[in-house]
């Protein structure tokens, strides 16, 4: 009989000692509602930079994005950088129409629709953009970064004004 209190003693000794102090050094990060809304203006204020390497890294070592205006998904930074590259020669800058923020420990979402601004022969020209998003952010390192965005054009052809009052009639 005392042989299996010791075994099991010795058992759950073991398994507690190391969840213990994984729960010592894991910390919960759950972002607020604003923090969330900053984590996209960071996102949206590198855009307008130009700067490629400001904008990738924003994103996880593993992010993946499924981006707007390409077909072909991006799975590291090189392939970022590759698709930023084309993407900023127009000056993007977008703008939140709506969304619906969601979080938990060390995650976050941001799903909603957005419209971007692009500028063609800069500055001359102008053409507005309407896309719905998901952001998908964790809390790396003691960083938050985007480990998935999905990013693609409405299928239908509504002004970004239309769409709007479409959102506005459905919450009334």
């Amino acid at each position: 009989m005392k042989k299996s209190i010791v075994i099991t003693s010795a058992l759950l000794i073991s398994v507690t000692i190391p969840l213990t102090t994984f729960a010592k050094t894991t910390s919960c990060k759950i972002p607020s509602t604003n923090q969330v809304e900053q984590l996209f203006e960071d996102w949206n204020n590198a855009l307008k930079t130009r700067d490629t390497q400001k904008i990738i890294s924003l994103y996880a070592n593993n992010g993946v994005l499924l981006p707007t205006l390409s077909n072909t998904p991006r799975t590291n930074h090189k392939q970022l950088k590759d698709y930023f590259i084309t993407f900023v020669k127009n000056h993007p800058s977008s703008e939140l129409d709506s969304y619906v923020i969601r979080s938990g420990c060390n995650w976050a979402t941001n799903t909603g629709l957005y419209t971007f601004t692009f500028f063609s022969d800069y500055p001359k020209g102008k053409e507005m953009v309407t896309a719905r998003f998901t952001y998908s952010y964790e809390y790396i390192h003691g960083k938050w970064l985007i480990t998935s965005h999905h990013s693609s054009l409405l299928p239908n052809s509504k002004t970004p004004t239309e769409d709007k009052k479409e959102m506005q009639e459905l919450e009334s």
